[in-house]
């Protein structure tokens, strides 16, 4: 089953709930972050419940609760100034549906890993012309074949945020199983969060535009996303891989669930969307600001008490980099949330020509940790929690049964999707398998660097050459004696690269000392800078143009042949190399890894050494590495036979170079 049967009203529907008694009648003030354009939509929860409480318990609980949370039971309206939104307190009543499905639990959460557009019908649709029209508060509840519920609720986003919508269904669910009071008692007014008079913009506010910036002639990710057919995913992210997001941080840096996440998401969308490397795009989320404010916020405080927070990045550092200089980035735009940034938001959103810029940003909303998925209104915490629309905005979502786990939810056009999918799991997969136990990289063991690259001394015998990094002109040194290629810190930083901290590990140094390095650089894109090449040196190498020709023949006869002068009638040495036994020698080297001991493996060097005393041990140097992979066992001079009756047989003071005079 891929789409939802049609819902079937029974009687007249929908009814309005009121309130069980008289409730204040007056008008209620909306902050500027209420009365705002970008939320002018109302959230939609998707409950599914194992058991369905009584249709009549259901109502005459919402009925008491509404006399706390009156406002709910109001109506939105344009004040008379016809500058700002209010909400008229009227008392007019919550809308409430109800409905039955034939389908099962089991069938529902066999289709639930992604939201469908059938799923509407699970929220009865109010007509009306505006969203002004709409009730603050609409209900549907749909009883299932199988004894179960579908809870769907839209509260519009003005009058509260995330944490008052779960602040008033817990609320709603407590007076569904108690007739106690409610253990938080709702805190209605916004008078706290009033603008300054005169209005005073102390902050820049990245998170916001003007709706008078003509912007035509920049590409606009957000009207390029909504242009075309959406279809949702849905993501879950298990505590296992959570921790291995946060491992990518770790230990230079701590973050949270959300900070790694977040950044997570942010790098795979933008690589998703594959746009230009030089895109500067945004990441816009709510940051919960109620005890950031001096004096705080009260407890009970349901309106809207987030602010946006802004990341900013361009695009090429989100899909080269490492999410370690994201999360940086993201938790950098926390702290830029005080109480001084809040009042600065608030003055700056008096003007009502600012908007949100979702024009090359992805909005990120938490739902997760807000306490949606611990509803229970007396029949067990829900099966299912999610959202019943979803949209190019993504969501943080909690998952039931697994408070630790989240899941991502976003909609994009098809083959924008896939390619999200694919960075935001199966990437993660094999770049846990790719940095897997090697916190330092291999290819740093031997790192050595040259005393004239290092102190950036030159002189006229200095081979340099002209090269451009992300567009920036440079010069490069060529070291023949570095083993790695190397940056300065302040270049790196001027050219705004991304560094992946490792553990530290030490750069051998010419002049025999270490300098210790902790993170390395990967994907410098590099280019010629214009394929410039002076006149001198072009001139230099037509000069010497047979030089790079590729050999045919053997080297031309010299006027001077270079060889060993013997001593005459004598033959070339031709000996068993070394003093040891041939078969012994030959038997050590070819077990040079698994000679066995007692069934200890040890290496051939230290079972060659066990057999002679500690004065000859001390003439050994230990084993390297060539190109080759073959593990060689060095020999000193003085026990290689071959080189003493070579020595032996060659004529003393004959010097094989000639002599200037």
């Amino acid at each position: 089953m891929q789409e939802l049967p049609d819902c079937l009203y029974e009687g007249k529907q929908p009814t309005l709930i009121t309130p069980s008694s008289p409730t204040p009648n007056h008008t209620l003030y909306l902050s500027n972050l209420d009365d705002h354009h970008f939320l002018r939509f109302s959230i939609k929860y998707l409950y599914l419940f194992q058991k369905s409480p009584s249709s009549l318990t259901l109502k005459d609980s919402l009925s008491r609760v509404l006399v706390d949370y009156y406002p709910f039971a109001g109506r939105i309206k344009v004040s008379a100034d016809k500058t700002k939104l209010e909400v008229d307190c009227n008392g007019e009543g919550a809308v409430f549906a109800e409905a039955s499905m034939d389908i099962t639990r089991q069938e529902f959460l066999e289709i639930s890993r992604k939201p469908k557009s059938s799923w509407r019908k699970l929220l009865f649709k109010v007509k009306a012309t505006g969203f002004l029209d709409i009730p603050p508060l609409i209900i549907q509840v749909t009883y299932l074949r199988c004894g179960g519920m579908i809870l769907c609720t839209a509260i519009n986003h003005c009058l509260c945020d995330g944490i008052g919508t779960s602040q008033f269904l817990h609320a709603w669910a407590h007076a569904n199983t108690t007739s106690a009071p409610l253990p938080i008692q709702p805190f209605h007014s916004r008078h706290m969060l009033e603008p300054r008079d005169p209005p005073h913009v102390t902050h820049s506010h990245p998170s916001f535009t003007w709706t008078t910036v003509n912007k035509t002639s920049t590409f606009n990710i957000c009207k390029y996303l909504q242009s075309q057919p959406l279809a949702p995913t849905t993501l879950t992210f298990t505590p296992s891989l959570i921790i291995r997001l946060k491992k990518t941080c770790a230990p230079s840096l701590e973050c949270t669930t959300f900070e790694a996440l977040a950044a997570h998401t942010w790098c795979s969308w933008a690589r998703s969307l594959d746009l230009p490397l030089t895109m500067q795009v945004k990441l816009l989320f709510s940051v919960n600001m109620r005890k950031k404010l001096t004096p705080e916020l009260p407890q009970g405080y349901y309106g809207n008490g987030f602010v946006l927070a802004c990341a900013e990045r361009k695009v090429q550092h989100l899909v080269n980099g490492n999410i370690y200089h994201v999360v940086k980035l993201i938790q950098d735009a926390k702290t830029r949330i005080t109480d001084e940034y809040v009042r600065s938001t608030i003055d700056l959103l008096e003007d009502k020509t600012v908007k949100t810029d979702v024009s090359k940003s992805l909005v990120i909303s938490q739902w997760a940790r807000l306490g949606l998925e611990d509803l229970d209104f007396g029949g067990g915490k829900p099966m299912y929690m999610g959202s019943l629309t979803s949209e190019i905005y993504c969501l943080f979502l909690p998952v039931t049964g697994n408070c630790d786990a989240i899941s991502v939810q976003v909609s994009l056009p098809e083959d924008v999707l896939r390619r999200l999918e694919y960075y935001m799991v199966k990437f993660l997969d094999e770049k846990e398998d790719e940095d897997e136990d090697s916190e330092i990289p291999p290819d740093t063991e031997d790192a050595e660097i040259t005393l004239q690259s290092l102190t950036g001394w030159g002189s006229p015998k200095t081979i340099r050459a002209y090269t451009e990094i992300y567009r920036q002109n440079m010069v490069a040194l060529i070291d023949s004696g570095a083993s790695h290629n190397f940056i300065n810190d302040k270049t790196a930083a001027l050219l705004d690269l991304q560094l992946i901290p490792t553990k530290p590990f030490n750069v051998r140094v010419a002049d025999g000392f270490p300098i210790q390095c902790s993170g390395i650089y990967r994907k410098i894109e590099s280019s010629d800078s214009d394929g410039y090449v002076p006149d001198e040196m072009q001139q230099l190498l037509q000069q010497y143009i047979n030089i790079f020709r590729a050999p045919t023949t053997l080297p031309p006869p010299q006027d001077i042949e270079h060889h060993i002068v013997l001593k005459e009638g004598s033959n070339p040495v031709n000996v068993w190399p070394y003093r040891y036994v041939s078969n012994l020698l030959k038997s050590q080297t070819t077990n040079m890894f698994t000679f066995q001991q007692s069934d200890k493996p040890v290496s051939a060097t230290q079972a060659m050494a066990r057999r002679y005393s500690r004065s000859e041990k001390e003439k050994w140097q230990s084993p390297s590495e060539p190109p080759a992979k073959r593990p060689p066992v060095r020999i000193p001079a003085n026990d290689c036979e071959d080189l003493i009756e070579a020595n032996r047989l060659t004529i003393i003071g004959r010097l094989t170079n000639p002599l200037v005079q």
